[in-house]
């Protein structure tokens, strides 16, 4: 058996987070709270001037924050629905929520070779509430989290050799 997650818990992961991903989101919805942080509604319209400005254009990028989840924001931005919603950013925030989740767990199960609860990954309540909020954080979250497990895996069989 390989060290690593299968597929078929790597799918269930995908399922259970994106289901604790898109309740949350319906719940903070609901009550109307997803863009109630200041940034939230800030990094959508620094995407939203990307498309409709006076002088639309790349140009509007790259004030305070990196424009990473500005330009992945470009491709659903334009909808206005999305943007009053603050969907067009959470959905962003949301995927990033899913992909870290499975990086976690593919990390732990390969540095520690035990198959934790899939939703052990993802059950984090304060991420809940910050997987769907238009900002920086979790985009950020999954780089972090997919670097480490990118430059974690390679490197422990060489440490088992060596010891």
């Amino acid at each position: 058996m390989k060290p690593w997650a299968t597929r078929h818990q790597q799918a269930l992961l995908v399922i259970v987070a994106s289901a604790i991903s898109m309740a949350a989101w319906g719940v903070f919805a609901s009550l109307n709270v997803t863009t109630v942080y200041n940034d939230a509604m800030s990094h959508l319209n620094v995407a939203r001037l990307v498309v409709d400005n006076i002088q639309p254009g790349f140009a509007q990028l790259g004030s305070v924050w990196l424009p990473m989840n500005h330009i992945l924001s470009l491709v659903l931005i334009w909808n206005d629905w999305l943007w009053h919603t603050g969907l067009a950013g959470s959905l962003i925030s949301m995927a990033a929520f899913v992909i870290s989740a499975v990086a976690l767990y593919k990390l732990v199960v390969y540095l520690s070779r035990f198959h934790p609860n899939h939703s052990s990954a993802a059950n984090n309540t304060g991420n809940a509430y910050i997987t769907n909020r238009p900002i920086a954080d979790v985009s950020f979250c999954f780089s972090k989290n997919k670097s480490v497990t990118k430059i974690t895996t390679p490197a422990i069989p060489a440490i088992n050799q060596a010891s």
